[in-house]
């Protein structure tokens, strides 16, 4: 396996969802005027090092499962290069003992509940596809990716740097969820009709076309009432959230008008940038609040 092949496993258009909720959280502390603390280092590589060792957990099951031989998105190591699922879940512990290194000083600072979510995290970076019930195949999916992209690595975060949660980060840990709930929404929708051929039953499987596109639109949406809430709650400085609307409405577009599976990847991409792009505004955003 070379180093091309190793870096499409590691799948880098999907790493912004595990970067965009500790640099949010720290965001956020900043204009509360809460002190940097190192312990976030710690949150981010913990962050970046457990999605890579799902990516590739994630590629040696389907490849087990033949739920990635009719994929129309990016190839994937097992079922385009039929490299030996052993070999992937190996790479995948790797990335999950680089996880476990920087968890430590996580787990020594935020006590016995942080021990049960890393164990957690631990446990369903394999279980999203691997395992009894795997939840990207009994449509969990998008359930999976709002909790733990939005409410537990930021809260997490912003928890280790103030010792306490305010009613705002939950509002603003849950656009993060949304936001990352259209990626996998998209990837999930794209892959609707493969996925369905080999029993993958995600949710985009379970509803019909019509009914996941509404749920997409609610994914859509829903960050932009809840930057309505901030701007009210907190500080006009947040209306700079609003400048992700084009992108929004380019996902929709393409969402609307698709002809072939294919074009969603478009749409996937857009989805990542706005995730990002949500992210610098919401580090512009604070940065102005913590200087009126």
């Amino acid at each position: 396996m070379n180093l091309k092949i190793l870096f499409l496993g590691v799948r880098p258009k999907t790493l912004g969802a595990a970067i965009v909720p500790p640099v949010v959280a720290l965001s956020y502390a900043r204009s509360q005027g809460i002190q940097f603390n190192w312990i976030i280092i710690n949150c981010l590589m913990l962050a970046l090092f457990l999605q890579v060792a799902t990516n590739f957990y994630n590629d040696a099951i389907d490849k087990l499962k033949g739920a990635d031989e009719k994929r129309v998105g990016p190839q994937r190591l097992g079922a385009q290069f039929n490299i030996d699922p052993k070999k992937i879940m190996l790479i995948g512990h790797i990335f999950m003992a680089l996880a476990f290194i920087f968890a430590v000083p996580i787990f020594i600072k935020g006590g016995p509940i942080f021990i049960i979510l890393g164990l957690i995290s631990a446990f369903l970076a394999y279980g999203y596809t691997g395992g009894p019930f795997p939840l990207a195949y009994l449509g969990l999916g998008e359930v999976f990716v709002f909790i733990f992209f939005g409410w537990v690595a930021t809260l997490g975060s912003f928890y280790l740097m103030a010792g306490n949660l305010d009613i705002y980060i939950w509002f603003i840990a849950s656009m993060v969820g949304f936001l990352s709930m259209t990626l996998i929404g998209i990837n999930n929708f794209r892959d609707r009709e493969g996925d369905a051929d080999v029993g993958k039953r995600t949710l985009a499987t379970r509803l019909s076309s019509k009914s996941y596109l509404a749920l997409l639109d609610c994914f859509l949406f829903l960050p932009f009432i809840l930057t309505l809430y901030l701007v009210i709650s907190l500080k006009e400085s947040y209306l700079i959230l609003l400048l992700i609307a084009g992108l929004t409405h380019r996902i929709r577009f393409i969402l609307r008008n698709y002809q072939k599976p294919m074009e969603l990847n478009d749409a996937l991409a857009l989805a990542g940038k706005q995730l990002v792009l949500f992210a610098f505004l919401f580090w512009l955003g604070s940065l102005w609040q913590s200087n009126i």
